[in-house]
């Protein structure tokens, strides 16, 4: 349970951040692509960070 606080914490602001981003881009597109980046960025090391690390048998 605490491993996945901070996991949690970082979507959280993230997707906080792709949403002002998007939200005061007006009719332009490129703070909507800059949102979408960083949302996929962390999405994406969340979902790599989850994955199970490998055991080394001597």
């Amino acid at each position: 349970m605490m491993r996945t606080i901070p996991k949690v914490a970082l979507l959280i602001g993230a997707l906080a951040v792709a949403g002002q981003a998007s939200a005061h881009g007006g009719w332009d597109a490129g703070s909507a692509v800059v949102g979408a980046v960083v949302g996929a960025t962390v999405a994406g090391s969340v979902m790599a960070a989850q994955q199970p690390r490998p055991v080394y048998i001597q």
